[in-house]
């Protein structure tokens, strides 16, 4: 892996997401649901529109694909990996090195890219359809 040390995927393994999450970033957590937490505003976006998830959720903290490669050798299992990065130039440019480097080391893994539809991320997205559905309605009587 030619942008991630082996000495940065080592330390990864050794770390717990969820004593990350909530030690680093716990205003990204939902509270545990059938025993798992979730990210929230991906999930949240998810949940307004009737969507529902039965598989896992992993904030990467950023653009380094350390955490997710960690949890992907923990879990071999999982064959499907959609990535939710940001819709900037260095969230799309760091999907297309994750995504190119989980299916160049994992014939397994059907990895796609899915960045949010308008806004940056999908925190832009989720208050941006909080804002329409707040917006009072301006038909006539």
């Amino acid at each position: 892996m030619p942008w991630v040390t082996e000495e940065q995927i080592a330390r990864a393994r050794e770390v717990d997401l969820l004593t990350y999450l909530q030690a680093k970033e716990p205003n990204e957590l939902l509270p545990p649901r059938s025993g798992e937490y979730r990210t929230v505003s991906h999930a949240s976006l998810q949940y307004r529109n009737g969507w529902q998830w039965n598989g896992h959720r992993l904030s990467l903290g950023g653009t380094s694909p350390v955490a997710l490669i960690a949890f992907l050798e923990r879990n071999p299992q999982i064959t499907r990996v959609i990535l939710h990065l940001d819709n900037d130039i260095a969230g799309l440019t760091a999907a297309r090195k994750i995504k190119a480097q989980l299916t160049e080391e994992s014939r397994r893994l059907c990895v796609s890219i899915n960045p949010p539809r308008g806004g940056k991320d999908y925190n832009d997205a989720l208050q941006r359809e909080v804002r329409i559905e707040r917006k009072p309605s301006l038909s006539r009587s």
